[in-house]
């Protein structure tokens, strides 16, 4: 089995398309641009899934495999082997601005608004 990163609306379809028979595509978010769409024929010409992750639901329905998961994620962070997430920062006056950003989807990392 396979997997592939997902890196942006453009290369979605090809990513897909480069996986083995039987591989998984995990759908953690997008990072800007429009949200693409996948041919429903992709999946089923590979044996293929298309699983979309969504951190709230692991979290609330699998709380002891999310805090290993945290307190690894957390150690990684602490002993530099994993840099934290960038951070987009606003001040409270720009907070109108933060939004826009936010709705055009082309910041990388955190919006962040602070006074």
């Amino acid at each position: 089995m396979s997997s592939s990163i997902q890196s942006g609306g453009a290369n979605f379809e090809s990513l897909f398309r480069s996986l083995a028979k039987d591989g998984r595509h995990l759908v953690v978010g997008f990072a800007g641009g429009a949200i693409p769409a996948l041919p429903a024929n992709l999946p089923l010409l590979k044996s293929a899934a298309l699983v979309g992750v969504e951190i709230r639901h692991f979290l609330a329905s699998r709380p002891r495999e999310a805090q290993v998961v945290r307190t690894a994620l957390f150690a990684d962070v602490a002993n530099g082997s994993l840099a934290p997430p960038r951070v987009a920062p606003f001040r409270l006056a720009e907070a109108k601005d933060a939004l826009e950003a936010l709705a055009r989807r082309d910041r990388i990392g955190k919006v962040v608004v602070s006074s």
